[in-house]
C-alpha cells in the first residue's frame, strides 16, 4: 500500500458503490439503451421500405424535448431575474443613498482626525522651517 493513500473506509466505500450504480451507471446506460433503441427502429423502418417521415418526425420529437424543456426552464430563470432586478431597482437605490452618506460621513471624520494627528508634525516642521530661513536670511547678510 502507498504511503500517501489510506486504507478504505469498507462501509462507506460499499456505499458509495452502490450509490454510484443506481445514480450514475443505471441512468447512463436506460439512456444509451434508449438511443440505440431509436437508432435500430429508425433503421429497420428505412429497410422496411415504410413511412420514414413519421419515423423521423418522431425522433425529432424525442430529440427536441429536452432541449425545449431546458430552454423553458431557462426562460422562467431569466424572467424571474429580470422580475426580482426591477424590484430591487425599486428599492435598492434610496438605501444606497443612505449608504453613500454613511460613507460620506465617515470620509469627513477621518479626514478631520487625520489632519488632527497630522497638525502637530506640520507644526513642528513648519516652526523649524522658518527657523532655518531666518538663520539663512542672517548668514548671507553678514557674509555680504
Amino acid at each position: 500500500m502507498n504511503e500517501k493513500q489510506l486504507p478504505r473506509n469498507r462501509v462507506t466505500h460499499q456505499a458509495h458503490r452502490k450509490e454510484s450504480l443506481w445514480q450514475i451507471w443505471l441512468p447512463l446506460a436506460l439512456g444509451v439503451l434508449t438511443v440505440l433503441g431509436f437508432a435500430i427502429w429508425s433503421v429497420i423502418a428505412a429497410s422496411n421500405g415504410g413511412n420514414i417521415s413519421q419515423a423521423a418526425d418522431a425522433s425529432l420529437i424525442i430529440v427536441l424535448t429536452p432541449v425545449m424543456l431546458m430552454s423553458i426552464l431557462l426562460l422562467a430563470l431569466m424572467v424571474a431575474m429580470v422580475y426580482l432586478l426591477a424590484r430591487v431597482l425599486k428599492f435598492l437605490p434610496p438605501k444606497m443613498l443612505l449608504v453613500q452618506y454613511f460613507f460620506m460621513r465617515v470620509e469627513t471624520g477621518t479626514r478631520r482626525a487625520s489632519n488632527k494627528l497630522a497638525e502637530p508634525s506640520l507644526r513642528v516642521g513648519s516652526f523649524s522651517a522658518a527657523l532655518r530661513a531666518f538663520r539663512s536670511a542672517f548668514a548671507r547678510r553678514e557674509d555680504s
